[in-house]
């Protein structure tokens, strides 16, 4: 009696368990922030206080960045300095508060700075091609933007949060890039094998 007792405890508790597993597992743990829906989104980041988001081309009614600060609602920002040929696939926030939007024109990669949350833009000149940029910070605020399809220079540095970029080094080329401190990680393009690399110098060696 007391063996068939523990049996039927040990049963039960085994539902339980199953039951709770089932209702964790059929829990949406994404919430939808009630973004502008008139177009698709291509990028998103984060300051520490607003969210921005951009759905691609500029200059267009469905080419837009947007901003939202809490529980507040999404607010369009009305951009000047950008073409309508630029659209933006990447936004990031540098550590000294700005934000740098990546992205194309044509098959010339480009980036434009803002220090006034997205209002004002202004175009950096350096040389990439091809699409898909991707950009990382070190500890040092040196701000390196990548093309994971890029030939010739494939990645370039700069040193005062993005108003300048310049080439570390134009014979490396990479495919993918992270940064851990002030070290760079890095996956070589061009290569019949993708081995992984290491920088401790910016990206010079």
């Amino acid at each position: 009696m007391k063996k068939q007792l523990q049996q039927i405890i040990l049963t039960t508790m085994l539902s339980v368990c199953i039951g709770l597993s089932n209702q964790v597992s059929a829990q949406t743990f994404w919430t939808n922030l009630n973004s502008p829906n008139t177009a698709r989104y291509y990028a998103i980041a984060h300051d520490g206080t607003k969210m921005y988001a951009s759905n691609g081309l500029a200059g267009s009614p469905y080419a837009q960045f947007y901003y939202k600060q809490g529980a507040c609602a999404w607010n369009a920002i009305t951009m000047s300095g950008v073409s309508t040929a630029t659209s933006f696939n990447n936004i990031y926030c540098t550590s000294a508060g700005n934000l740098i939007a990546i992205g194309s024109q044509g098959a010339t990669t480009v980036a434009f700075r803002s220090t006034d949350n997205g209002s004002t833009w202004t175009q950096s000149t350096y040389s990439l091609t091809g699409f898909n940029p991707g950009i990382v910070e070190d500890a040092s605020g040196n701000i390196y933007i990548y093309n994971e399809v890029g030939t010739n220079i494939s990645f370039v540095k700069s040193t005062d949060d993005g108003v300048t970029f310049s080439s570390p080094n134009p014979t490396f080329n990479i495919k993918y890039l992270t940064a851990t401190g002030n070290t760079l990680y890095a996956v070589k393009s061009g290569v019949s094998v993708w081995n992984v690399h290491k920088s401790t110098d910016g990206g010079a060696t």
